[in-house]
């Protein structure tokens, strides 16, 4: 049996959702208006089908595309609306881990408002806790973080750490010792 050719279930859904996008997207492709459901239809087609491997082959301006693009459908949204289309992942451990989980999540949104619309889409995403928006944040972070590295000759993190004062060690630096 040759299971190269084999369609999986994720690909047929990637499929249907890649279609559902597209069909929105033309029917608004003159400028038309977004209704919210359209958006969180898109949002959630976007979500769910995110392939992580295959954006970060392509460029740094494309990513940075994607990346705006995405955060500017956000904006469109409530916290409210969003969570109707990706639920808050009920992990309570957050105070333990010193990680996001449903509370600190809650904490964040209940400090812009459930009803208003999200002013910045990117925050909102690094602040959200769900297993189907976490890639998509880890891919955020890196596009920033090569956008900040080709402007600057540095890492984001790398950066962050010399404004902390924490001198920052490479495999290297122990081969002599």
């Amino acid at each position: 049996m040759n299971f190269k050719n084999m369609v999986t279930v994720k690909d047929v859904v990637n499929y249907y959702l890649a279609g559902q996008a597209e069909k929105i997207l033309n029917e608004h492709s003159h400028g038309e208006a977004f209704e919210i459901e359209d958006v969180k239809k898109l949002l959630f087609a976007e979500i769910k089908q995110f392939d992580y491997e295959f954006q970060q082959k392509l460029s740094l301006k494309k990513r940075q595309k994607y990346m705006f693009e995405f955060t500017n459908l956000i904006e469109l949204l409530t916290p409210k609306e969003f969570s109707q289309v990706i639920p808050i992942k009920k992990d309570f451990k957050g105070y333990k881990t010193e990680i996001r989980d449903y509370f600190s999540t809650v904490e964040f949104i209940e400090s812009i408002g459930w009803n208003n619309k999200i002013k910045n889409g990117f925050e909102f995403l690094m602040n959200y806790w769900a297993d189907e928006t976490f890639l998509l944040s880890v891919f955020m972070m890196e596009t920033v973080s090569d956008f900040k590295q080709r402007e600057s000759g540095k890492p984001i993190f790398q950066t962050f750490l010399e404004e902390q004062g924490i001198e920052l060690h490479t495999p290297d630096d122990f081969k002599n010792e």
